[in-house]
């Protein structure tokens, strides 16, 4: 997953910056009942959620390093229960885990039923699942395990925003 495209950061610092700053970085946003992404802090920590319809079936707190620019390293934390997730306990055969990632500005629309347009100004991609081995398909009854392409900087508004402030105007 070299990163040899002109549109993808080049240093470790510029990586963190723009993965932290992603908000919620999302792999499905044209799924409404779909929440599967990862949220990452600039101080190094972060959460991946995995959730579908009005469940949660996955919320893993992390720790993050990136030791060379394209690769990442993920400790998992041990993270407490939540909705149908019972909770995940590290363990030494699954944290740390290391894998190669890319960012890629890259302008991404599309609509979510229910909510509108959207468009997203970063790709991420992983050379692998960063979910924990352990949980690799945190809901088995999808069969599908958690994307390997993520996207942030979410540029859109959703309607209920826009329509929040619509209203806020009108009390004004």
């Amino acid at each position: 997953m070299a990163q040899n495209q002109s549109n993808a950061p080049s240093t470790i610092a510029a990586e963190i910056e723009i993965l932290s700053a992603g908000q919620f970085w999302r792999a499905t946003p044209w799924d409404y009942n779909s929440l599967i992404g990862l949220k990452f802090h600039a101080q190094g920590n972060g959460e991946m959620t995995y959730g579908y319809g009005q469940t949660i079936y996955a919320g893993i707190q992390f720790q993050f390093t990136i030791p060379s620019p394209g690769r990442l390293r993920l400790m998992y934390t041990d993270s407490p229960r939540y909705e149908a997730f019972e909770g995940y306990v590290r363990t030494l055969e699954t944290s740390p885990r290391e894998f190669e990632f890319s960012l890629t500005r890259q302008e991404f629309s599309g609509v979510e039923a229910n909510a509108g347009p959207f468009t997203y100004l970063w790709k991420l991609v992983f050379s692998d699942s960063p979910f924990p081995r352990d949980n690799y398909v945190p809901y088995p009854d999808l069969q599908l395990p958690p994307p390997l392409t993520y996207y942030g900087h979410k540029t859109t508004l959703s309607s209920f925003t826009k329509l929040w402030r619509f209203v806020r105007r009108l009390g004004q």
